[in-house]
């Protein structure tokens, strides 16, 4: 190796799960815009694959747990003399790989008893407790002074899985979770979801795969799968980090658990259903537009437990494989419309912090939630409630405005005036329809429950129309990507409780703004 490396490049200390390597995508192809010479990483087990996979990381070292091969890295990060490090992990171990390697800037989150080891001991901001855990690698690299900009975790799809259009139907399978058995929703559920599928395609070519340490489990499903006159092929533990890929590359659905695959076909934007359990979807669920999280919302989830400590699992109660198969399937059916960028519509549920535009690059935005729209002066409401679908108009309802509103929208848009904010609501719900909008092309913001639960509801609360296209299309399931505002942890954790179906929780809305619009790209 070259040892003649500048004294200003930058180390990052990588995550050692897979999946949380793959949620740390958008951070480290921020550091390698902020640092173009590259960026070198640090990593255990699969991670280090996945990581030699993305656009400027130059090199990718193995932190192997033996004394002794940990001597050895520590000798020759010292050689390569790097000027600062970024360290993901909050573990005291983390940190002390950067000290003993005497690399003079060391940064990263506070606790565990590391922060003596750093020149830059971040305190986590409560307000992004709840918060997908992406954030908090991307706050990590603010404080540093790198521009951290979001984006959605993607790896170039293998050329080989480029023909996915044949119209062969690969399920892959993934009953494991090295993590623990409580993040497990069951090798029956899975190999009857598999059943039912076979039923409607009965070439398909069924798949399984995961860890070496999930191969017990793999075992259960292809028993069951056998004994139904399936012949799935097990690739569970025998397949190398770039065999993974390209097997759910070229998958037209995959079903897992909250577990490494799941990140992966998320990232490889293949349709990927995932029952959750113990595990928060607002922190760690899947960041494709292609994803559909089913949970039941049981009152001890989420927890951390790596083994469910009471007899049944409380919360897979209820969560049945034909539920599994029907939104899975409607996923695939959602992702088989037709969809133009340019007519995406963001639903704001939210009042922005006042110096925050209202999605100012969006064709259009449709404001529904008459208190959010308080700010806005009396002046500008058109006249007469009978205007509901006319077009660029918002709905406001008349209960909310206050003494002294503010404008946001400076005269750019008509409003035109509802009895009361339900109605606000629903006559915005139908303009939405009227211009073509519907969840298949939209993204959400919210950042209270009654929001949350309104916008889970609304397809059954829709007054009847005329039928349309666009009203059926509105009908299917409500919206995959559902963006939660999350400045009070206990917004988002009450959320995950009640299954409110967000796909992400972003600690601000500025955050949750910002996420949408790369999500509408």
């Amino acid at each position: 190796m070259d040892n003649a490396i500048s004294h200003h490049a930058l180390l990052a200390r990588g995550l050692n799960w897979l999946g949380d390597a793959v949620i740390s995508i958008p951070a480290i192809r921020a550091l390698a815009l902020a640092r173009p010479e590259g960026v070198a990483v640090v990593a255990r087990g699969g991670a280090r694959e996945l990581y030699r996979a993305l656009p400027g990381v130059t090199e990718v070292w193995d932190d192997k747990k033996s004394p002794r091969d940990r001597y050895r890295l520590i000798r020759e990060l010292k050689k390569r003399r790097f000027g600062e490090a970024i360290l993901f992990p909050n573990s005291f171990g983390a940190a002390l790989l950067a000290f003993l390697a005497r690399i003079p800037v060391r940064i990263g989150y506070a606790g565990d008893g590391r922060s003596l080891l750093l020149t830059e001991a971040v305190a986590k901001n409560r307000a992004a407790l709840g918060a997908h855990e992406a954030f908090s690698y991307l706050s990590l690299l603010e404080t540093a002074g790198i521009p951290a900009p979001f984006v959605l975790p993607s790896l170039a799809r293998p050329e080989a899985a480029k023909g996915r259009e044949s119209g062969e139907f690969r399920l892959a399978l993934a009953p494991g979770a090295s993590y623990g058995t409580a993040k497990r929703f069951g090798a029956k559920g899975f190999a009857k979801t598999a059943r039912l599928y076979a039923e409607i395609f009965p070439r398909a070519q069924i798949t399984l795969v995961g860890a070496a340490a999930e191969i017990g489990e793999a075992q259960a499903a292809l028993a069951l799968l056998r004994a139904s006159g399936l012949t799935p092929l097990d690739l569970t533990g025998k397949t190398t980090f770039a065999e993974l890929v390209r097997v759910l590359a070229e998958a037209s659905l995959v079903l897992c658990n909250d577990s490494g695959v799941m990140h992966l076909a998320a990232a490889l934007r293949t349709p990927v259903a995932v029952p959750f359990g113990p595990t928060n979807p607002l922190a760690t669920g899947p960041l494709s537009r292609e994803s559909r999280i089913l949970r039941v919302g049981a009152e001890c989830s989420p927890c951390k437990y790596r083994h469910c400590p009471k007899p049944e699992k409380l919360c897979y109660r209820g969560l049945e494989p034909e539920s599994l198969f029907r939104e899975s399937r409607a996923l695939l059916k959602f992702l088989s419309l037709p969809r133009d960028p340019a007519r995406s519509l963001i639903l704001s549920f939210v009042a922005p912090p006042r110096e925050t535009a209202i999605a100012p690059d969006a064709p259009l935005a449709f404001v529904l939630d008459a208190v959010a729209l308080a700010s806005i002066p009396p002046s500008r409401l058109a006249p007469g409630p009978d205007q509901g679908t006319r077009p660029d108009a918002f709905p406001l309802g008349t209960d909310s405005l206050k003494p002294k509103p503010r404008a946001y929208f400076q005269g750019k848009y008509p409003l035109f005036q509802a009895p009361d904010a339900r109605r606000a609501r629903l006559w915005g719900a139908e303009m939405a329809l009227s211009r073509g909008f519907t969840p298949q092309n939209s993204v959400f913001l919210a950042n209270s429950l009654a929001a949350l639960r309104e916008i889970k509801d609304l397809p059954k609360t829709l007054p009847d129309a005329r039928p349309s296209p666009a009203r059926d299309a509105a009908l299917a399931p409500w919206p995959v990507a559902l963006v939660l505002n999350a400045d009070e942890p206990s917004l988002a954790r009450q959320a995950a409780r009640e299954n409110l179906i967000p796909t992400v929780c972003a600690p601000s809305f500025a955050r949750a703004l910002e996420w949408a619009q790369s999500y509408l790209k």
